[in-house]
């Protein structure tokens, strides 16, 4: 089950960032990116 967690996770991660890549880089997108642990940024 967390497997299945973990799959739907990482779409729905996926499908956020291509949406954002869309729109290009924006003022929720940064402020996602502070929320994110500091060696998790550059991803």
């Amino acid at each position: 089950m967390i497997s299945r967690w973990r799959s739907y996770f990482c779409a729905l991660t996926h499908h956020t960032r291509e949406s954002m890549a869309s729109y290009g880089v924006s003022c929720s997108y940064k402020l996602h990116l502070v929320r994110l642990p500091p060696d998790q940024r550059q991803g």
